[in-house]
């Protein structure tokens, strides 16, 4: 069953079930495929995080709760499912709002293991395949908030 169709506590419920399931597993690829796959249930509609305001950015059970989801949201909701399920294995996640111009895409990814999460619809795909992508702004998880880096990479 589709968790995001499920009232408010089940959804709590099923993420809580997730983040079990991913500390079962041997190693980041698994724990990383397992939280995309999770969220690419969720239902999608326009933008709604303000990307400029990280200290307004929603708690990953606020993202639940509400079950109102954009796709810079779904980045945010991968994010928080592997940072919270395994901090050892993803202390380098970043969230990266990047512009692709040759591909037309500017938006929230995240990058951890040389990996790029939500770079097409809740895939991912190693940073080196990727290429002319220009970094605007990083930031990184302290484990109660999300901070802006000062120096963002200019190349994933």
């Amino acid at each position: 069953m589709n968790p995001f169709l499920l009232d408010a506590s089940s959804r709590r419920a099923s993420w809580k079930l997730l983040r079990d399931k991913i500390l079962e597993q041997s190693g980041p690829d698994q724990q990383m495929d397992l939280a995309l796959a999770f969220w690419k249930q969720a239902p999608i509609e326009n933008p709604l995080i303000d990307w400029d305001n990280a200290e307004k950015w929603p708690t990953p059970w606020e993202l639940l709760h509400n079950n109102r989801f954009c796709e810079g949201a779904l980045t945010l909701g991968v994010a928080y499912t592997l940072i919270l399920s395994s901090p050892e294995h993803f202390q380098d996640l970043g969230l990266l709002l990047i512009t692709d111009r040759q591909n037309h895409v500017q938006k929230i990814v995240a990058k951890t293991h040389s990996q790029v999460l939500n770079y097409g619809w809740l895939d991912r795909l190693p940073a080196s395949t990727i290429k002319n992508c220009q970094v605007h702004s990083r930031w990184m998880f302290d484990g109660r908030n999300w901070q802006s880096q000062f120096s963002p990479e200019k190349k994933l």
